[in-house]
């Protein structure tokens, strides 16, 4: 009787490792995609970058668009602030508006990936400061 407890508890521990290492490898693969994302918080801010949803809403590689005193609009990266910051932010859930995948082909993934540089203004040079459309803004249902 105490050998098939023994194998029973052992069948058991190795099915429990199983598990916890294919429960491993699925959060692995949902957390590590090569897809980027935009991110529109309540204040109006928009962070692009590796977008993680496990333990908490984390961007990667993050950029950012920056406002400027004559209103124009630039793509920075987060890792370059002034402060020096590591380049991943954990955002606030109750703070986001959406968040939208984005297209490998747009010129902001050109130049997040070294791809294409910026102009004088900060915007991708295959864009204009004309041709970017604004951040939508988000009214509440009455």
């Amino acid at each position: 009787m105490k050998n098939i407890n023994k194998i029973l508890f052992g069948v058991t521990l190795v099915l429990l490792i199983v598990v916890l290492i294919l429960v491993g490898l699925w959060y692995q693969k949902i957390n590590s995609t090569s897809s980027y994302s935009a991110v529109y918080l309540d204040t109006g801010d928009v962070y692009f970058g590796k977008l993680s949803y496990f333990p908490s809403l984390t961007l990667n590689h993050t950029w950012y668009l920056q406002r400027d005193q004559s209103q124009g609009i630039a793509l920075m990266d987060f890792s370059k602030a002034a402060w020096k910051p590591e380049g991943k932010i954990k955002i606030n859930r109750d703070r986001v508006v959406w968040i939208s995948k984005i297209s490998q082909d747009s010129p902001i993934i050109s130049v997040m990936l070294g791809k294409e540089s910026m102009d004088e203004n900060g915007l991708p040079q295959s864009q204009s400061q004309s041709t970017l459309s604004p951040t939508p803004s988000i009214t509440p249902n009455p």
